[in-house]
């Protein structure tokens, strides 16, 4: 990679694309809505989206499939994790604001966060700063018993 590309100004700029993207895209859904049933409107776009990594991945000659032996848990979690999701989120579009579909849906880290602490009794903030030292000593000391050229 060069040094131009890999610039904290390319970082940035890269970030702010992505930002606006991401924004503009509740209120492109919104405007998609008025034409198109929310199955719809999601298999186009998935549908593009396909196509262009696929293109993308030619371009840069990475064309490899996961094993086999994963289709099915990936199958699974595709479709849980971003056709459920979307379609609740473009279902929810339809009944609010793009500005309010915006705040709730970037207020999810915050409230996966509160509710494992308290629901899942997850340790947060100092106590999680403390586990993760524990974790990483012990990592160290597995790491030096196991090797010992590293």
């Amino acid at each position: 990679m060069s040094s131009q590309t890999s610039s904290p100004v390319w970082a940035r700029a890269g970030a702010l694309l992505s930002v606006v993207f991401w924004g503009t895209s509740f209120v492109a859904t919104k405007i998609a809505l008025r034409e198109l049933s929310p199955t719809t409107l999601i298999f186009v776009r998935f549908a593009q989206g396909s196509a262009l990594m696929i293109v993308i991945l030619l371009f840069r000659r990475e064309m490899s499939l996961p094993p086999k032996a994963t289709w099915p848990w990936l199958g699974l979690m595709g479709f849980v994790g971003i056709f459920v999701h979307q379609l609740l989120q473009v279902h929810g579009l339809k009944l609010t604001t793009a500005t309010t579909t915006g705040w709730l849906i970037g207020l999810i880290p915050l409230w996966t966060a509160v509710l494992s602490r308290f629901v899942l009794k997850e340790p947060g903030g100092r106590q999680r700063k403390k586990l993760r030292g524990q974790v990483s000593s012990r990592n160290e000391k597995k790491r030096a018993a196991t090797c010992s050229s590293c």
